[in-house]
């Protein structure tokens, strides 16, 4: 999630609008009463895959070390802050007495735990029968992480070679079914287990990647407005088909589960490519438009992702909305998931300011426009 506090270019309008979008998703997925339904299949299919999507398509060759360096500060740091924050609340919430509106996300050892191994769901380790708690959606910066790094390193080295590049959206999909395979129940029966840091759903993430890049390098659903349109409206057709399929059990990227492996890949990437060219397409039908400084407004928000997602799984974590919303309001199901899904765009927007207005919140969340005074005296090689 890639995120900048200045004034959104044109360039990239639409790419913030998806991640806009996107943080939305997770927001509303996560908001939800029943977690088998439609409605839930809807909102977590492609929520966090178009997130990957984006980094592949944004990709570009780089340096691995200076690459690893840039990642710990803009995806690592984010992580262990985020983390620190919910591992000292939860402790206090363990230790204190308080009312129900405070929550923790479980013992101090567990918390712990869930810091430590950062995995986006509770599951079986690998090979053990030991139950690891979850740190939550933060798990997405962990496997990012990774998969930055391997997608560089694969790319670097196929690109340049005939048919490397399909070599390598091959390799990412057998390291896809393995992520899948590896996951503590296939068809109802236990198989391995969760690897430590996200590496299921890292493997998993990969593809999406290598399919932004993909997309990226077919110049014709870009360029031709018949054609790409034509192929968002097949794309939403198989999105709502796939996720009527899977309203009874929704893809769980964290923890590389799906009802169907094949079926469910089709429906993300089918909602991948509706994010993708819809905000593209959007742009270009509305730019230079008065109704440009909308989406102006919205990639604002999009531009701001990571520090929406940090801080809603902060609130997310920690706080239940249903003591001071659900139990005032009594509202039926729906309006009451829809009062609390804009209470937490409300915290995100709140959040964003205060980042934007503190020093160092804006070197915690937005590094790369933000650096710490001593990242500046650090060079590398042919910079």
């Amino acid at each position: 999630m890639e995120v900048g506090m200045s004034v959104v270019s044109k360039r990239i309008l639409w790419i913030d609008i998806v991640r806009a979008v996107g943080m939305l998703f997770i927001i509303w997925g996560h908001s939800l009463k029943e977690w088998q339904s439609y409605q839930a299949a809807f909102f977590l299919t492609v929520n966090v895959p178009i997130f990957f999507a984006l980094s592949g398509y944004l990709y570009h060759p780089q340096k691995v070390m200076k690459q690893v360096y840039k990642l710990v500060f803009n995806l690592l740091l984010p992580y262990f802050f985020t983390a620190f924050v919910i591992i000292f609340v939860s402790f206090v919430s363990n230790h204190v007495p308080h009312g129900a509106t405070i929550m923790s996300i479980g013992s101090d050892k567990d918390t712990f735990k869930a810091f430590i191994f950062g995995m986006g769901g509770t599951a079986p380790l690998i090979g053990t029968k030991i139950i690891m708690p979850q740190i939550g959606a933060i798990w997405f910066l962990v496997a990012l992480f990774w998969d930055s790094i391997v997608f560089n390193m694969m790319m670097k080295k196929l690109d340049q070679k005939t048919g490397g590049f399909w070599l390598g959206g091959l390799i990412t999909i057998f390291m896809a079914i393995f992520g899948f395979w590896l996951t503590p129940f296939h068809s109802g029966i236990h198989v391995n287990g969760e690897l430590p840091w996200s590496l299921n759903a890292t493997m998993i993430g990969l593809f999406f990647m290598w399919f932004g890049q993909l997309m990226k390098r077919i110049p014709q659903i870009w360029k031709s407005k018949r054609l790409g349109w034509l192929l968002v409206l097949v794309s939403t057709v198989v999105y709502l088909l796939v996720c009527y399929h899977d309203r009874g059990y929704h893809f769980g990227m964290a923890t590389a589960v799906a009802n169907s492996w094949t079926i469910t890949m089709i429906g993300s990437l089918s909602g991948c490519v509706v994010m993708l060219l819809s905000a593209y397409w959007i742009e270009q039908q509305l730019k230079e438009t008065k109704w440009q400084r909308g989406l102006v407004a919205i990639a604002h928000y999009g531009q701001a992702s990571l520090v929406v997602l940090c801080f809603h799984i902060m609130e997310l974590n920690l706080i239940n909305p249903g003591t001071f919303i659900s139990s005032w309001t009594h509202f039926p199901p729906a309006i009451d998931t829809f009062t609390i899904v804009l209470y937490r765009i409300a915290v995100s927007l709140i959040a964003i300011w205060i980042v934007k207005h503190s020093s160092f919140l804006s070197k915690i969340f937005v590094n790369r426009q933000n650096p710490f005074k001593f990242q500046e005296r650090i060079r590398f090689k042919n910079d």
